[in-house]
């Protein structure tokens, strides 16, 4: 099946390998965009007709689709993976409602996002939705060396006035941890990070889906320590509790939990290891691309155009 991808340049790092495990497909032609191509398809696609291809594939982030709606609902035959999609539901993220909205104005466009709860909340939309494993970099995450330096961290945004719940999570147990706080880094630095650190500490509290950070940090061997998102849910994503992954509900329990491991480090290093494996196994970039593949493959919906007032609406 003929196939155009487009990935951003920008993240060509986060999606290392992905040239390598497209090349078992035939007739897929995989572009890499600097960003002055990818935030202007419009301009892209009057060089580069779409329909000369069965299916097209874009893969970016909120970010790089909101202000390019109207462009990506004239594109026949395309898909959308979106690595942060759960900020459409999010009620402090800008990007409220962006692919709803794309979605009930062009319902031919195919959404595809990491997490089965986004999936869920999609659904009941009509939107065209499938669920793909989050890809991990595993040559740049997985560690050379097993020696650490940080006992316990974690990494991230606690400035945002809107995350207040995630915050007095962390400052609740940052003490008793003896936990260090470092702000979010560069895909590159942020792997360095993570191979010094024994315990990741994170909290996805009213975030909408487990950030790409729990991959990492699994892929780099780190004892992750992620709030639970529910039995239902932490099963359909494959994390156990201390069998691949330490999951919490309160302050308490997690303080508990990461003493019990500090004192019992052979415990902690075969979740560590079970952690480590699960993400080899079920999130390399060959394991995403063959995902994208499959979800890519049934038919879309009937492309129609975009009715002038539908175009206007998205943008209201």
């Amino acid at each position: 099946m003929k196939t155009l991808i487009l990935a951003p340049e920008r993240d060509a790092l986060q999606y290392a390998g992905l040239d390598e495990a497209l090349a078992e497909y035939s007739d897929v032609h995989c572009q890499w965009l600097p960003d002055s191509k990818f935030l202007n398809l419009s301009k892209f696609f009057d060089a580069v007709k779409p329909e000369h291809y069965k299916r097209v594939l874009i893969i970016g982030a909120m970010d790089q689709y909101a202000k390019q709606l109207g462009a990506l609902s004239q594109i026949p035959n395309v898909s959308l993976y979106c690595s942060d999609a759960a900020q459409n539901f999010r009620r402090d993220s800008k990007y409220k409602g962006k692919l709803s909205k794309l979605a009930e104005a062009a319902p031919w466009v195919r959404v595809i996002v990491p997490g089965f709860e986004v999936k869920d909340k999609f659904e009941p939309l009509q939107v065209d939705v499938v669920s793909v494993p989050y890809p991990i970099n595993l040559a740049l995450f997985i560690p050379e060396k097993e020696e650490r330096g940080t006992n316990c961290a974690f990494i991230g945004d606690t400035l945002n006035p809107d995350i207040r719940k995630r915050k007095e999570m962390l400052f609740a147990v940052k003490s008793h941890l003896k936990m260090q706080m470092f702000e979010p880094a560069p895909i590159d630095q942020l792997a360095t990070q993570l191979q010094q650190i024994r315990f990741l500490v994170n909290s996805d509290y009213g975030l909408g889906q487990y950030e790409p950070i729990n991959y990492q940090a699994m892929a780099a061997g780190c004892v992750l320590c992620t709030w639970s998102r529910g039995k239902e849910e932490d099963l359909a994503y494959g994390f156990k509790d201390f069998e691949n992954v330490v999951l919490y509900e309160t302050a308490d329990e997690l303080e508990q939990k990461v003493h019990y491991l500090q004192r019992h480090t052979a415990d902690a290093a075969q979740i560590a290891k079970r952690g480590q494996t699960f993400i080899v196994e079920k999130h390399s970039v060959e394991v995403f691309v063959k995902a994208l593949m499959e979800a890519i493959k049934p038919k879309l919906g009937e492309y129609r155009g975009l009715a002038l007032g539908s175009f206007k609406r998205m943008f209201l």
